[in-house]
């Protein structure tokens, strides 16, 4: 989400620059029909046109900014794995998640097993909780997803339901 914050920004900006315009305009244009005789000022019109514009652009940027995250989320998914594997190896806490259920669900665009695994997951200082993901799982370790299992994980700190499984790594 943080590669789409400058493109909210903009369109978020321009939307609102355009919706300004828009009102000013309009409420020019309200008072210069208004007028009995022939008023002095300039027609309201290329302000409003203007307004109109920035605010179609505006909507449409930010509206493709989060398309295009969640499109890249949807069609690129292991891209989207490494940059939370990034992020959970910086700030994750270290745990231990026995598994409890382990079903295939496909093959991920590399050829490796797509599994919905149940995990039961152990933190220090937290209690013990059980958690459903969907994820791919290298082919040289597919043998560790048997019941009872013990894998090692990363859990974020923030929303313990979001975690990865240190495949590379033993239970010590």
């Amino acid at each position: 989400m943080a590669a789409v914050r400058p493109l909210l920004a903009i369109g978020g900006g321009a939307a609102a620059l355009g919706f300004a315009l828009l009102v000013w305009g309009i409420r020019a244009q309200v008072a210069w029909s208004d007028c009995q005789v022939h008023c002095l000022g300039r027609n309201p019109w290329p302000v409003t046109g203007v307004g109109i514009a920035l605010l179609i652009g505006g909507v449409f940027v930010g509206l493709w900014a989060v398309v295009s995250e969640q499109a890249g989320r949807v069609l690129h998914p292991e891209h989207h794995d490494r940059q939370e594997r990034s992020r959970l190896r910086r700030v994750g806490v270290a745990g231990t998640a026995r598994v409890l259920k382990a079903t295939e669900a496909g093959t991920s665009p590399v050829g490796d097993p797509v599994v919905d695994v149940e995990l039961a997951v152990e933190v220090d200082g937290r209690a013990p909780y059980e958690v459903r993901q969907r994820t791919a799982v290298p082919r040289r370790r597919f043998d560790r997803l048997r019941a009872g299992g013990a894998l090692p994980v990363l859990v974020d700190p923030d929303d313990p339901e979001r975690l990865v499984v240190e495949w590379a790594e033993q239970v010590g």
